[in-house]
């Protein structure tokens, strides 16, 4: 029986998508059902039915806040 999971991700260059999506890939093997998102493109309202959220961030440079997919 597979377990739920989203993978949500924030990123300036891509690094964040990329490592959401190793974890995504990796998650298959121990049988996780789910996929991996932008933030911006997630409705927080649906995260509640979440059984497991994995939230993934990188900036660059300094750790300014501007993430170009979480500005919602």
């Amino acid at each position: 029986m597979s377990r739920k999971i989203v993978i949500l991700y924030g990123s300036q260059t891509g690094t964040a998508q990329d490592i959401s999506e190793n974890i995504w890939r990796e998650s298959k093997r121990y049988y996780f059902a789910g996929g991996v998102k932008a933030l911006d493109d997630y409705d927080v309202k649906n995260l509640i039915e979440e059984e497991i959220a994995i939230f993934v961030c990188s900036t660059t440079g300094q750790g300014g806040t501007y993430l170009l997919n979480i500005t919602k």
